[in-house]
């Protein structure tokens, strides 16, 4: 029997699912899947990743995300062996690799769904990026959050903009720079976990009552919100008052708002729930 190789575990990999993919009533649930590794992030999840969220992107049965992972650790970020040989690699490779993880990032940072962060265990260096782009986090009380990428003497450059943007500039600073641990209550205080659970009853409440509320909010009117969280950042003075008018007034002459509209008058759910 030949030796199981990196070439071997590679071509492995590409057939494992490492991300499962399941849709319960208006919800799609992405769980990374590689428990053995404390779920770190390599080519392959990634891909798979990004091949789910685009698959459902403009699936108009599916509102609301869910982000989780099995095992004992949510993630615990970049595969060591897959950075170390993409150090190792050339130039052009390696730089691929970075363009296609920050993909990730920036895919779900503007996704036109809700998406909602369940952590346990561990979130570090990728995994918190994974949090700052989710637009709901709920963790566990036992959690632990880091970004200690600078002790292996690489920077967390590509989520370096979501966590900013997600805990500002001052702890950015401090957790970078002394690679200290954040226990679930201290994340929740920065901004980057906003409800914490015990166990699993518990988690199952928090999701149920979560998940409703995200789903009664008009599928158009999400996607646009976002985008308008994003672009409100970057602009001043007379663009940005124009901006935000010019969104009110063709956000409300839309089929889904004047629908919502006219369901609130009559007292009935909208068409969308």
């Amino acid at each position: 029997m030949p030796p199981f190789n990196q070439l071997n575990l590679a071509f492995f990999e590409c057939s494992m699912v490492l991300v499962i993919a399941e849709v319960q009533k208006r919800v799609l649930y992405l769980t990374l899947n590689r428990p053995e590794v404390r779920n770190a992030l390599n080519h392959e999840l990634i891909s798979q990743l990004l091949r789910e969220l685009k698959k459902y992107e403009k699936n108009k049965n599916i509102s609301v995300i869910v982000l989780k992972s099995t095992g004992d650790v949510f993630c615990s970020g970049g595969d060591i062996q897959w950075l170390k040989e993409l150090g190792q690699g050339s130039a052009k490779k390696n730089l691929v690799a970075s363009h296609h993880l920050e993909s990730l990032f920036y895919t779900l940072n503007i996704y036109p769904k809700p998406v909602l962060g369940i952590v346990q265990g561990a979130a570090m260096g990728g995994g918190f990026g994974l949090l700052s782009v989710c637009d709901y986090v709920i963790a566990h009380r036992e959690t632990t959050f880091s970004l200690s990428e600078l002790r292996l003497g690489i920077v967390p450059s590509v989520i370096l903009p979501y966590v900013l943007a997600k805990i500002g500039e001052s702890q950015t600073r401090a957790l970078m720079l002394t690679g200290h641990k954040w226990k679930a209550e201290q994340a929740k205080a920065s901004g980057l976990v906003h409800d914490t659970y015990e166990n699993s009853d518990q988690l199952e409440v928090t999701m149920k009552v979560l998940v409703q509320d995200l789903c009664k909010s008009g599928p158009l009117a999400v996607a646009q919100a976002k985008t308008l969280i994003q672009d409100v950042k970057n602009l001043h003075g007379r663009e940005l008052r124009h901006r935000v008018s010019r969104t009110l007034a063709e956000v409300r002459a839309t089929p889904e708002a004047q629908a919502g509209l006219k369901a609130f008058l009559n007292k009935k759910l909208p068409p969308w729930m």
